[in-house]
């Protein structure tokens, strides 16, 4: 029988009393509630999945993207455990008896010195409680059906309308690594202000390249209708161009270079002619635009590579998206399509999908999905591509080269016996053949130009130079435009 010190103590045979009873039945509802809704939501989708557990079996990932659920279970069961106490203390006062709650029995009085002596105990946590709450602590297994990659990033392109006055709105944008914004209307004033903006609402986008500055169109400093942005979360730096003056002017033009999870990748930003009356001639003028981009990202540069933007054209409305077709890149939407069979949704006003972002086939190995939102923006839907952590697709085969040997005139070496292992053999001439040539040799040879025929299994190994940097103002711009190693070490 189990004896609660007081004046009236109410027990169950299991020797329970029944708020404990009924906060002990309440954990265990909601554990099993939060167990099935960890169980739905396995192999749902990334969204989806991002509200419940990262993996089905792993009870230290669910500890830890459930610590709201787990925290209302503990309050559940920590507030009945104070009723359970607070009943005690008011109960103990009352004379016996003078509570009847028909299924109670075992009442058992107790002198008020023994009730000062040893205080009111609150019932103890059930061992098998503790017992799994000690397992949440740590993994167990990993899960058959894993869910999102934390360390997967995201490209978005967005046209907010003008983004004079928007930085809270910005600020909030904060679910893609790198951000391509078109119709900024920001010129030097206004830029000035949103990154200052930027900066004090301490938003994680701290690296912000835009292009031309837009002209003043009134005395606020307010630019025109134009303007191209690049928002990153990671390092990110305007690449050298050797675009038209009158092009660049127009502020609907841009390349920059973002580093994201060591990954260099170049970037191409559009804004193309809007169909107004005040454009004429609007998509020969976009083809313009486009050209440049497409000669400097998909032909001057290598490795992952992006154009993006709003095209004011569909996919199929200029000439030179052709030209990145036949080139190897792919707009993510109707990427999509092929992998998915995910329809292409409109980003404007129209029927057409004008916010574009075209992929190289680099980029197009680690492409993951692609979300098209139209609740951030009030004109144009934001289209958000995510790409897989892991940059396995994009390693390659790998071999020592060494460099060129400055071979003497004569040199003297043996010949191996071939009618071993030819392998083994082949090495082996080689070092001879320099160990040789190098005694024979007059001046000291390089280290770097030993090794000939060591090399007995591939290996993978990815290589991702950074692009060539935009020089100061006021020095000679770079005209090679590829990867450099020194850039990158630099």
């Amino acid at each position: 029988m189990h004896v609660v010190k007081g004046v009236l103590a109410i027990t169950l045979g299991g020797g329970k009393n029944w708020f404990s009873f009924g906060a002990w039945v309440l954990m265990w509802l909601s554990f099993c509630l939060l167990l099935s809704h960890g169980v739905r939501n396995v192999g749902c989708s990334q969204s989806q999945a991002q509200v419940s557990w990262d993996c089905f079996g792993g009870f230290g990932g669910w500890i830890f993207t459930s610590r709201v659920s787990f925290g209302a279970m503990m309050s559940i069961y920590l507030f009945f455990q104070r009723i359970s106490f607070v009943f005690h203390q008011v109960v103990r006062v009352l004379p016996v008896g003078s509570l009847d709650f028909g299924c109670v029995h075992n009442v058992v009085p107790v002198h008020v010195e023994r009730r000062f002596q040893h205080g009111c105990q609150s019932v103890p946590m059930p061992k098998l409680f503790r017992l799994c709450c000690l397992l949440c602590i740590f993994r167990i297994g990993e899960a058959s059906n894993p869910g999102p990659n934390a360390n997967a990033w995201s490209i978005g392109v967005f046209n907010p309308s003008g983004l004079n006055s928007k930085v809270d709105i910005v600020k909030h944008c904060e679910h893609a690594d790198v951000w391509l914004g078109s119709e900024t209307h920001l010129s030097q004033v206004g830029f000035n202000k949103f990154r200052a903006g930027l900066r004090s609402l301490g938003s994680c986008y701290k690296y912000v390249v835009q292009g031309a500055p837009c002209a003043f169109r009134s005395s606020s400093g307010v630019g025109t209708f134009s303007g191209v942005i690049a928002l990153s979360k990671c390092p990110a730096r305007p690449l050298p161009q050797q675009f038209p003056p009158e092009l660049f002017q127009s502020s609907r033009i841009q390349v920059v270079g973002a580093c994201v999870h060591g990954l260099w990748i170049q970037l191409g930003i559009l804004y193309g002619y809007p169909d107004s009356a005040q454009h004429h001639a609007r998509t020969f003028q976009t083809d313009c635009l486009l050209d440049q981009l497409v000669t400097r990202i998909g032909c001057e540069a290598t490795g992952p590579r992006a154009i993006g933007g709003d095209f004011n054209h569909g996919l199929s409305g200029l000439s030179q998206q052709a030209r990145l077709y036949d080139l190897g890149f792919r707009e993510v939407q109707d990427l999509a399509l092929t992998r998915w069979g995910r329809p292409i949704a409109p980003t404007g006003r129209g029927s057409e999908n004008i916010d574009q972002l075209w992929l190289s086939p680099e980029l197009q190995s680690l492409f993951a999905g692609v979300t098209v939102d139209d609740t951030q923006w009030a004109t144009h839907s934001t289209v958000v591509a995510t790409f897989a952590a892991s940059m396995t697709p994009l390693c390659h085969f790998h071999w020592f080269q060494p460099c060129a040997f400055p071979w003497p005139d004569s040199w003297c070496a043996s010949l191996p016996d071939w009618s071993s292992n030819l392998t083994e053999q082949y090495a082996c001439f080689w070092n001879q053949q320099e160990t040789a040539a190098d005694a024979s040799s007059k001046s000291t040879i390089p280290p770097n130009c030993f090794g000939r025929g060591r090399t007995f299994e591939t290996q993978t190994q990815l290589t991702n130079w950074a692009p060539v940097p935009l020089a100061r103002q006021g020095d000679l711009q770079p005209g090679f435009f590829g990867t450099s190693k020194d850039a990158s070490l630099s």
